[in-house]
């Protein structure tokens, strides 16, 4: 094996069944898709001083498979009442192990996980669920929103060898929560809202790739007052 000049691009195959239904008089819309996505070639940047020496390259490393179920409901509860929420389960895994025998023993290519893990930045479930109350009174529309927002754990890189990500570099799962208040009238609108309620950090990103360790987080609780109106059909804010 020597370290190769040139990478090929990758493909992927993706095998889907979806649908779009609604029920209870049209009151609950339910859509989703299951599907099956076969990623070959896959593209990886590689530094391994132990393998190839002090220098880092891209190759077209091993093949992957993803297996999941995603889905969108929008529920008209009360006529003030709405439910929105978005969902996804998904399976991923490494599916071969590009490797050499040398004197008798297996040598992988690529310091992956191995077959069977997971790709990066990609958490085995993520949902999210918002309930919107609405009423008119005196010729105003009000309403009241609360949502949260769930990802679960993942990883920051496929990589477990090397400065890019080591195998600790685990992304906990996080929760976060939002609320908003808000009035409307005619082309005005008015919202108080809050964002990330409970000031989570959550770990988006973990690098060593710089020599120090970096964690890239979500951002803090953010609180403030929207005002828009509307122009011709379009809004200014």
């Amino acid at each position: 094996f020597t370290v190769p000049r040139f990478y090929d691009s990758d493909t992927l195959k993706n095998y889907e069944i979806g649908w779009k239904t609604q029920w209870f008089d049209h009151r609950l819309q339910f859509n989703g898709a299951v599907y099956d996505e076969e990623w070959s070639n896959v593209q990886l940047q590689i530094y391994d001083a132990v393998l190839y020496g002090n220098a880092g390259f891209t190759v077209n490393g091993p093949n992957y498979r993803v297996r999941g179920v995603e889905g969108n409901v929008v529920f008209r509860i009360t006529d003030q009442l709405t439910l929105n929420s978005s969902f996804a389960w998904n399976r991923s895994a490494q599916v071969n192990q590009p490797s050499l025998v040398a004197n008798g023993t297996t040598i992988s290519l690529f310091p992956t996980r191995g077959i069977g893990s997971p790709l990066a930045n990609a958490p085995p479930f993520q949902g999210n669920l918002r309930l919107r109350y609405e009423v008119p009174m005196f010729d105003y529309v009000w309403h009241l929103q609360a949502g949260a927002q769930h990802t679960d754990h993942s990883y920051a890189d496929v990589i477990n060898l090397g400065t890019i990500a080591p195998p600790d570099y685990e992304l906990a799962p996080y929760t976060t929560y939002d609320a908003a208040a808000g009035v409307a009238r005619d082309a005005w609108s008015a919202e108080f809202f809050a964002e990330n309620l409970t000031d989570t950090r959550a770990q988006l990103f973990i690098s060593s790739a710089s020599f120090q360790t970096l964690t890239t987080t979500n951002r803090p609780r953010v609180m403030g007052i929207r005002f828009s109106y509307k122009f011709g059909g379009k809004t200014a804010q």
